[in-house]
């Protein structure tokens, strides 16, 4: 949801689609600089979320997996930067891509990310630091379910996982069939119990392809039927989910309606505000 004209504006779009939960970037998406906030701009949109879950994107600059110095030093400031304006607003996850070793290494890259997620932590956050899966791009990390519970449990266990089925199937997870969604739910649940938010992506390429690249549901590689197979896991339908397809209000309304005509199908109902 856009931000623009005051923070509470997302949570108004969201409301006024019927949805339950929203995702924004509390800042500049492609900016190391913070957004501040105005006179009474944080009062104003902790009201308008009432009744919503509500998640922010940390900047696409931060790269936990980053060996660069600069760029590290410049990441652990927008992690903290940005997670400490998520508890003044109240933000019930904060959603951050592990990013690129760069060509170091993937074990580098792994420790690299454990040691930022776990020096940026602070112990009085009410917000979750949730690590995304990525699509498996080169020299990226945490494509593998594996490589993010190795993080989080080097980095001390602070952090949750956020799941885009998008990056999943182009990092290799056969999410288009029975056999593959189940499997893939069942390793949700063997690395981490659960997931803390799913963002809910279509794929404009095929299995493996490690081309992050998101279509509307249905429209893309995983299809409404790999849908409908994930679906059939609970771990698919039983917290909150974000759509991130090209387009605007009327694309959103659209693939909520397929969605809500998917998940019928499963015996359950999207949730809209409280």
């Amino acid at each position: 949801m856009s931000i623009s004209g005051g923070l509470r504006r997302a949570p108004e779009a969201a409301r006024s689609l019927g949805c339950g939960a929203f995702q924004m970037f509390a800042t500049n998406s492609r900016s190391w600089k913070l957004r501040p906030l105005g006179d009474n701009e944080a009062d104003e949109f902790i009201e308008a979320k009432k009744g919503l879950a509500s998640f922010v994107h940390l900047p696409y600059l931060c790269n936990p997996s980053s060996p660069n110095p600069s760029v590290r030093k410049l990441t652990l400031s927008s992690i903290r930067g940005t997670m400490d304006l998520c508890n003044t607003l109240e933000i019930d996850a904060a959603v951050i891509h592990i990013g690129s070793h760069l060509g170091s290494g993937k074990e580098k890259g792994i420790e690299a990310a454990s040691e930022m997620i776990g020096s940026a932590h602070d112990a009085s956050w009410s917000t979750r630091l949730l690590l995304e899966n990525s699509a498996g791009y080169n020299n990226s990390v945490g494509s593998k379910l594996e490589e993010i519970k190795t993080i989080m449990e080097l980095s001390g266990s602070h952090a949750g996982v956020c799941i885009d089925t998008c990056h999943a199937f182009a990092a290799g997870y056969e999410l288009n069939t029975v056999s593959g969604a189940r499997a893939f739910a069942k390793s949700i649940r063997d690395n981490f119990g659960g997931i803390g938010l799913i963002h809910l992506n279509d794929s404009k390429y095929g299995l493996g392809s490690g081309l992050d690249r998101h279509e509307q549901i249905g429209n893309g590689k995983i299809g409404a039927e790999g849908f409908a197979n994930l679906f059939a896991n609970r771990e698919f339908t039983s917290g909150s989910a974000i759509i991130e397809v090209p387009g605007g209000e009327i694309e959103l309304r659209e693939n909520l309606s397929v969605l809500s005509h998917l998940l019928s199908k499963c015996g359950v109902s999207l949730k809209g505000p409280d």
